[in-house]
């Protein structure tokens, strides 16, 4: 394990010149196409996109996400609509106050369509 972070840690370094900024790294991971985004995440994001691609033409994913922030991902898995059932726990963007919180608003991500019954 150590071995691999310490590859990692080297191409990221040699990918971003040298300059190891936080912001420019997220920015350079966030975009699609991106090569180091490409490098860093191997074939999961193809896989990924890959499942859902197949359950859009027969059958439906069951899903439980943790701080779910990848613009890809997210387009893909609301273009499921009802063909969805997920968890997400989304604690990176915690609010000071929950009181605006309300169980019609949970999270930020778009509201899906009822299922229907079967």
């Amino acid at each position: 394990m150590i071995s691999l972070r310490l590859i990692s840690t080297q191409h990221v370094s040699t990918a971003l010149k040298g300059n190891l900024n936080k912001d420019q790294f997220l920015q350079q991971i966030g975009t699609e196409g991106n090569q180091l985004r490409s490098d860093l995440s191997g074939d999961m994001i193809e896989t990924l996109t890959g499942f859902l691609g197949r359950a859009a033409k027969g059958g439906s994913i069951n899903a439980a996400l943790y701080e779910l922030t990848d613009a890809q991902l997210v387009r893909s898995l609301v273009a499921l609509g009802t063909k969805l059932n997920i968890v997400l726990a989304d604690i990176i963007n915690k609010e000071k106050s929950t009181s605006d919180r309300t169980p019609d608003k949970p999270l930020r991500y778009q509201q899906r369509r009822p299922r229907p019954s079967r």
